[in-house]
């Protein structure tokens, strides 16, 4: 999984790790030859879930453009569906919200060619 793959792979894949525990709160894409680093920080008690998107090619479905991108996406739940349920679902009311803290940094770091 460390090398991207060309859209004609058709990948989309959405993968989750966790429970995580309290010390296992970041995460990271790294670029070595670009000399950049993207760090996610959050909180395991509120997002004690991280999702992996990963897509070359693969989505959306129907024709049309596709979507090439890495993303990492603490959550809530080890599912993307709504029609899932287990012990991470919550109900919430009409016009009610739930959030949580992330923080997004973006750092250089030594380039590797």
């Amino acid at each position: 999984m460390s090398v991207a793959q060309p859209a004609s792979s058709g990948i989309a894949d959405k993968l989750f790790a966790g429970p995580l525990n309290a010390t296992e709160n970041w995460c990271a894409l790294v670029r070595p030859k670009a000399g950049v680093r993207i760090k996610v920080s959050f909180d395991p008690a509120a997002t004690p879930f991280l999702g992996l998107w990963i897509c070359y090619g693969g989505w959306p479905e129907h024709p049309g453009a596709k979507q090439m991108c890495v993303a990492l996406e603490p959550a809530t739940a080890p599912v993307d569906s709504l029609a899932e349920t287990g012990p991470w679902s919550r109900i919430l009311d009409s016009g009610e919200s739930y959030s949580w803290p992330m923080v997004v940094e973006i750092e250089s770091i030594p380039s590797v060619n």
